[in-house]
């Protein structure tokens, strides 16, 4: 563990880099279809996917800098 960051929050941080890595790969080539970038709620075992085009995600990164997560999931905040 990271000092101050509990374990949810920790993989919720590791799959926003990893959404990232995807966006990056996906956005020159297809910006208008849509892709599938996982949750970053960090629960364990989430398997849910976010449906989303590259550049709604991007558009999403760029006004709230949040993290991307299914319907009725949330991030997880260290206590």
């Amino acid at each position: 563990m990271i000092s101050g960051i509990g374990g949810d929050e920790l993989r919720a941080r590791e799959r926003r880099a990893l959404n990232e890595i995807t966006l990056d790969e996906r956005l020159p080539r297809t910006p208008d279809e849509v892709a599938r970038f996982a949750c970053e709620c960090g629960r364990l075992g989430c398997t849910a996917v976010v449906r989303l085009t590259p550049r709604e995600f991007a558009a999403f990164r760029q006004n709230f800098h949040g993290f991307v997560v299914a319907t009725n999931h949330k991030v997880c905040q260290a206590a």
